[in-house]
């Protein structure tokens, strides 16, 4: 997978001080433009908790375009909530029996039903973990855990963070990073 990677340092003319542009695409075949851009504001922020809405473009991947903006404002214990639309996306479940995840693509323009998820620290980085409900042309749903998701047209994310640092340690019985909600920073 192509991913191009760009930082905007400047926000938008008229624009709120706190609102910070994150481009990414995958496989674009047209140059990224202003239009094209992850667009993000802190719209609340106190007693140690801080709110920021994010609203992704056409072409921009949301699992890492949500670690990214992670990462650039140190999430370390946040949920967030989206809804929106995915020109394809992938999903996975969870075989508990391999104690793998099965993949799960779904090629079509979705909906984006409900978007529910947590980052934390695996170390040594911010983590996001995803759960999608996806709604196909038919009515039908598809869901699971968001692998990948392409956006088309948007995607509007309200990320909440907490005011302590959550870590995920490895659980040999699962094979997984979980939550430990004892871990201290």
């Amino acid at each position: 997978m192509n991913i191009e990677s760009r930082y905007e340092t400047e926000a938008p003319k008229g624009a709120g001080s706190g609102i910070r542009m994150i481009r990414h695409s995958i496989n674009r075949r047209r140059p990224i433009d202003a239009a094209d851009t992850m667009k993000s504001t802190l719209i609340d922020q106190r007693d140690g908790l801080r709110t920021f809405v994010v609203v992704l473009a056409t072409g921009d991947e949301a699992i890492q375009t949500l670690t990214s903006f992670a990462v650039d404002h140190h999430l370390g214990a946040s949920h967030f909530t989206a809804i929106g639309a995915f020109s394809r996306a992938v999903v996975a479940y969870f075989e508990w029996s391999s104690r793998q995840y099965r993949n799960i693509h779904i090629d079509d323009q979705v909906e984006v039903l409900s978007l529910l998820g947590d980052i934390t620290f695996e170390q040594p980085k911010p983590k996001v973990h995803a759960h999608t409900v996806l709604g196909k042309c038919d009515a039908t749903a598809h869901g699971g855990h968001l692998i990948e998701g392409v956006v088309r047209p948007t995607l509007e994310i309200v990320i909440t963070e907490l005011p302590r640092q959550l870590r995920r340690r490895f659980d040999p019985e699962s094979g997984l990073a979980l939550i430990d909600p004892g871990s201290r920073t």
